[in-house]
């Protein structure tokens, strides 16, 4: 027999392909597909190094220090049972590589000027749209469309990210939620940093914040 078990009062996530920043616990839950797993690792400034973050911060262990960082992702490529459109709401997730964006999301980038000197920048598994060398480029999709106070319904059984769009994190029904962030210290030299479109809630001067929004039940 069997037995099929529905997340979050039989809330699936929502259609379409996107990435999710990844959590110290993993990825959500999904019903009727499988997350996809990969890494981006930012050789950040090796002078001085100063990368920052919140505290707390539930990103996976080990993946970040003072020196160098990486960003670990939770892809849908695939479609599961049950979904629905992303409801109106202030959020963003990144743009799944070689998609496009879910309906109505607007898409943007943020361009890292990592470590010149010997630079040991590397990628793994299913990583966001992007361009990853000695530098990285990481596009995602965003949309403000409603009142980030009014609850939305994601599966509520798991913890989970989404990206901070405005000033306050969006509310989601059955879940606490916490800002977080995390500054990367890029390269000091002839820096060149930058963004376009519609991103996070992020500051993009010599070194780069993003903000994070954590869900927990």
């Amino acid at each position: 027999m069997t037995i099929l078990l529905f997340s979050g009062e039989a809330v699936n996530w929502p259609r379409g392909n996107y990435v999710l920043p990844e959590t110290s616990s993993g990825c959500p839950e999904g019903t009727g597909f499988t997350w996809r797993t990969g890494g981006r690792h930012h050789d950040t400034e090796d002078r001085d190094a100063s990368n920052s973050w919140s505290s707390p911060l539930h990103f996976p262990s080990g993946s970040y220090g003072k020196n160098n960082m990486k960003q670990q992702f939770c892809s849908k490529k695939e479609n599961g049972n049950g979904e629905q459109d992303w409801p109106n709401g202030q959020y963003c997730v990144f743009k799944a590589g070689g998609r496009t964006c879910p309906s109505n999301f607007h898409e943007g980038y943020i361009y890292w000027d990592d470590e010149d000197d010997d630079n040991t920048n590397w990628q793994f598994g299913a990583v966001p749209t992007g361009e990853y060398s000695k530098n990285t480029k990481i596009y995602y999709c965003c949309r403000s469309d409603g009142d980030a106070q009014n609850e939305i319904e994601l599966p509520a059984n798991r913890n989970f990210y989404l990206l901070k769009r405005g000033t306050i994190c969006q509310r989601v029904k059955n879940m606490k939620v916490f800002d977080e962030h995390f500054s990367w210290d890029c390269e000091d030299h002839d820096n060149a940093n930058g963004s376009g479109g519609v991103t996070p809630s992020s500051i993009v001067n010599r070194n780069i914040r993003v903000d994070y929004c954590y869900y927990t039940p």
